[in-house]
């Protein structure tokens, strides 16, 4: 089968077109390629991706200067224990956004405000224990997506129970 001479003969048309071609397609690939080493380095930097739901909590013995206690990923489906007129702050970092939840209102307060948008090393909360009982505080973080990258959709969950003494 023999091609029409349009579809082979070289004019400067089909010579711009593989110059384009040739400069744009690298960049993209190269973008492309930093947004997806941008992702697996954000899901790298988490401890588990999908926690499930049904986890037995252990108690961890409280290690709070002064009365303040200071809740991390690290805390994650663990029991921790504060004592009255202690302060809680729950810094789970600024790599996801965080949906944060608490199963009582009445054990634990917000202070001076309640909750916080994390920028840098700012806390997502600071609570205050105010009263004798168990408050399990749950956060659900998704992509801290900017611009108009890629964003991939994944969640981590975070759980731990707070006993008040």
């Amino acid at each position: 089968m023999t091609l029409p001479k349009e579809l082979t003969t070289v004019t400067p048309v089909s010579k711009t077109l593989a110059v384009l071609l040739f400069i744009i397609l690298p960049i993209c690939a190269f973008f492309l390629g930093e947004n997806y080493q941008q992702m697996i380095d954000m899901n790298s930097s988490q401890h588990s991706l999908f926690v499930p739901n049904r986890q037995i909590l252990t108690p961890t013995p409280s290690t709070s200067p002064l009365g303040v206690t200071t809740i991390t990923l690290k805390d994650n489906n663990k029991t921790v224990t504060v004592h009255v007129g202690d302060r809680v702050i729950l810094q789970l970092g600024n790599v996801w956004i965080w949906d944060i939840s608490m199963t009582s209102n009445d054990v634990l307060v917000g202070r001076p405000t309640g909750i916080y948008w994390t920028q840098a090393s700012i806390p997502q909360g600071q609570y205050e224990a105010v009263k004798k009982g168990t408050v399990t505080l749950s956060a659900i973080g998704t992509a801290n997506c900017k611009g108009l990258q890629a964003c991939p959709q994944l969640a981590i969950q975070f759980h731990t129970q707070i006993i008040v003494l």
